[in-house]
């Protein structure tokens, strides 16, 4: 039986092919087992394709179920519907519960017994640290003054008289008439005269001065205004009297001045400003 759908392919004739000089070779290789045999078509490796059988009508394709749109599902023809329970219902402490902002009872105790325990510690630290202890002073007493005026006798009735250089009788205070004769005096501390000092004169070059401040301790003088990196020539004491030949330099958070000995030209250094006084 011929295979329509897959013919096979045509050879030509080994006759009608030109020959070639064969070689010992060719006598003694293997064959190739595709190869096919000298007279014989080769065999062609093609999937089995069972023809349709005649007269065969097409497969049908059973329609699918219908789609159950009733809420219970069909069990069965002949079985009546199955009903469902009704769902139950949630009651609102339930719902409460299930909420996230939902704070048992416990917690609410405990939050309570947390704020009692805090202030208690904090009213005995108050007492601890002397709350009820602190007394108040007590208020001085109220002191009352009452200014009243002396009163004095006078008439009724007074007379024109011309103005006279000496005070009428009328006028001077009666004494030992119903009041006793009151007398003023001054209580309390006496108090130091002020002393005026003079305005002490500013320093300056070619003033006399006078070592002042220094008590028992002596002025140092020294080779060069300030304190730090200098070296002490000599020192005066207390009433030493020199003449300033120059200055002022402020070394030091000091003012400096260049002081000379009037008696003694070769006696001559830097004073601190502060010990030193003008004399007129």
């Amino acid at each position: 039986m011929t295979d329509e759908f897959s013919p096979l392919p045509f050879l030509p004739d080994d006759n009608d092919q030109e020959t070639r000089a064969t070689s010992s070779a060719d006598g003694t290789r293997k064959l190739d087992q595709r190869t096919p045999q000298r007279g014989m078509p080769p065999v062609v490796n093609r999937p089995m394709i069972n023809p349709p059988p005649p007269n065969m009508p097409p497969k049908q394709i059973p329609p699918p179920p219908p789609r159950q749109t009733g809420t219970h599902p069909r069990v069965g023809a002949n079985q009546p519907p199955r009903t469902l329970p009704p769902p139950k219902k949630r009651g609102r402490a339930r719902n409460r519960r299930d909420s996230g902002l939902y704070l048992p009872l416990w917690s609410l105790g405990l939050m309570v017994l947390v704020v009692i325990i805090i202030a208690g510690g904090i009213i005995l630290l108050v007492i601890g640290l002397g709350g009820r202890n602190t007394t108040i002073p007590p208020a001085p007493p109220p002191v009352m003054v009452v200014n009243t005026l002396i009163p004095t006798n006078t008439p009724a009735r007074q007379p024109l008289t011309p103005a006279t250089p000496t005070i009428p009788a009328i006028f001077e205070p009666v004494v030992g008439v119903g009041q006793p004769n009151i007398t003023f005096s001054l209580a309390g501390p006496t108090l130091m005269p002020i002393e005026i000092s003079p305005t002490p004169m500013p320093l300056g070059v070619g003033a006399t001065v006078v070592v002042v401040g220094v008590g028992q301790t002596q002025l140092n003088v020294r080779d060069s205004a300030g304190v730090i990196g200098t070296n002490i020539l000599f020192r005066a004491s207390e009433g030493d009297r020199f003449v300033i030949v120059g200055g002022p330099e402020l070394v030091d958070n000091l003012t400096w001045w260049r002081i000379q000995n009037p008696n003694n030209p070769s006696q001559a250094g830097w004073a601190a400003g502060q010990y030193l006084q003008v004399i007129p």
